[in-house]
């Protein structure tokens, strides 16, 4: 049996329910039912007449509204009490399994509190195991429970998606986020399940014209809604991803919701998910991966090691950019044993046309990163640059500083080359870079 009386929202009902603990502690076990029996209806009220002055609901006001008139005409309060339960079961604040329980509770508590009516039986005193089942019952369905859990969660956060959207709010907003973690931190797991689901039809599955409007909101939180639940061990079942068909995967849809691939590289479904829950569909996901851009966030769901990564890399099917990604993002990229595998690829890949930022980016990336080379490798770098014009003309092959760092990293008399070109009849009409270099001078 362990309580952490802390977790308990409602201050009186914090203290009504050490009252139970120290009845339950010195034996008192009728006490503990009839203090239980009055804690459940206590703390049931107050989370109702919370979500009516906090968060204006309608169905917690009509509650509040019939609730009052019983009152008046009840004297012992034992009517409104059943009445309470009745409409909170109505309502959908209470599920069967708690309405049962709350009338059992009551039917035992009678027993406790009027003995002398029931004189064709014993006098009733609760066993000390049925006494715990009503602590933890009380403690763990109610007493822990946040308010916002008996109002509709869905709606809740997209009403709340839905304001940030009409403020102007970025729906990439630090505050934004911090903000939807604070709301989920108040919701119990069956909340969060719901609104994960809801999120993921709402920004994955759907198209509406809403959907549309607000699905960078929607999107942005579902990821906070993953990330938070990571952060505090808490599983989100994902059998909503079967839910996902051709349809949403065909060219059209795709390329109208980037969403569909940025959840795999935002590690909200893995590839595994999607094969467990959803095989057929599974390979096409796999191809969508292997083009995108973002391939170096889930090289490890495709590939066996980043070896195997690099392997298909260098091969034919692999982008300019995607390898890019890889070096900018894979501190691994960036090591003697992979660099110039991956650096001689983009740089056969640098188109012959289209000005020269690739072109640049490529010769500012080999500057910076030419100790992970070797000379024969920067001679082969050099011969394939030398016939692209996006290289040869390019401005970085004469600054001063490149020429300088080339020197020192490979031990180069560039003086001693120029010299050597300044004798040629062209000299005049030639501006001397580390592109003429090929063998050490």
């Amino acid at each position: 049996m362990d309580f952490e009386i802390d977790f308990i929202e409602n201050i009186e009902s914090k203290k009504m329910f050490e009252e139970v603990l120290v009845n339950f502690y010195h034996y008192n076990y009728r006490s503990c039912i009839v203090s239980l029996n009055t804690l459940l209806y206590f703390d049931l009220m107050k989370k109702v007449e919370i979500l009516n002055d906090n968060y204006k609901d309608k169905k917690s006001k009509a509650i509040l509204d019939e609730i009052s008139k019983y009152i008046e005409n009840d004297e012992k309060y034992s009517e409104t009490e059943k009445k309470l339960l009745d409409l909170c079961k109505e309502k959908n604040f209470i599920n069967t399994f708690f309405y049962e329980k709350a009338i059992n509770l009551r039917k035992i508590r009678n027993h406790c509190a009027h003995p002398a009516f029931y004189l064709d039986k014993e006098i009733y005193i609760p066993t000390k195991s049925e006494v715990i089942m009503y602590m933890d019952f009380i403690y763990n369905e109610l007493l822990v429970i946040n308010a916002i859990n008996y109002y509709d969660a869905v709606n809740f956060v997209l009403d709340d998606i839905k304001e940030a959207y009409d403020k102007g709010i970025g729906y990439n907003n630090e505050g934004l986020k911090s903000r939807a973690r604070r709301l989920y931190s108040k919701f119990d797991d069956k909340n969060r399940q719901k609104i994960f689901n809801s999120l993921f039809e709402l920004s994955i599955l759907k198209n509406t014209d809403d959907c549309i409007k607000y699905r960078d909101y929607i999107y942005s939180y579902m990821l906070w809604l993953v990330e938070y639940s990571k952060s505090r061990n808490i599983h989100l079942e994902l059998s909503i991803v079967k839910k996902l068909d051709i349809s949403h995967l065909d060219r059209e849809y795709f390329t109208s919701n980037s969403y569909i691939l940025q959840m795999i590289t935002d590690n909200i479904v893995s590839l595994k998910d999607i094969e467990e829950n959803n095989f057929e569909i599974y390979d096409l996901f796999k191809q969508y991966l292997l083009n995108t851009e973002l391939l170096y966030k889930v090289y490890k769901q495709l590939f066996n090691d980043f070896s195997d990564y690099v392997d298909y890399l260098i091969g034919e099917k692999s982008r300019w950019i995607q390898i890019v990604n890889t070096i900018n993002n894979i501190p691994q990229a960036k090591t003697k044993k992979y660099f110039y595998k991956l650096f001689k690829k983009i740089v056969e890949l640098t188109p012959t046309v289209n000005g020269f930022d690739k072109g640049d980016y490529c010769i500012q990336l080999l500057i910076d990163n030419s100790a992970l080379i070797n000379e024969n490798q920067f001679n082969e770098i050099l011969d394939i640059m030398n016939k692209n014009n996006q290289f040869f003309n390019s401005t970085k092959r004469k600054n001063e500083e490149n020429i300088k760092k080339i020197e020192e990293t490979y031990d180069i008399n560039f003086e001693e080359k120029m010299n050597e070109i300044e004798a040629m009849s062209f000299a005049d009409y030639y501006e001397p870079s580390f592109f003429d270099w090929h063998k050490k001078v």
